[in-house]
């Protein structure tokens, strides 16, 4: 985002410019958005989002409880 509007580029790589800055409901999408794209450590390739769902799917096919779950995560993120 500029002084005169916002520059969107979509996934197929076209653009489009806004002359007024999203809402903000719209403004905190896209910064989740943003985010959510981001690497999840130095080093790691996957982003944020990728990991989740990679998680979230071992979850469901290995039928693993939301107690073992949380355990896990929270051993990642202390």
């Amino acid at each position: 985002m500029d002084w005169l509007g916002v520059l969107v580029v979509h996934v197929d790589g076209t653009e489009q410019y806004f002359d007024e800055a999203p809402n903000e409901e719209a403004r905190r999408f896209y910064d989740q958005l943003e985010e959510s794209s981001r690497p999840l450590c130095e080093g790691v390739r996957d982003s944020r989002l990728v990991t989740a769902i990679r998680l979230m799917n071992i979850k469901l096919d290995w039928n693993v409880p939301n107690a073992a779950m949380d355990s896990m995560v929270d051993l990642w993120v202390n």
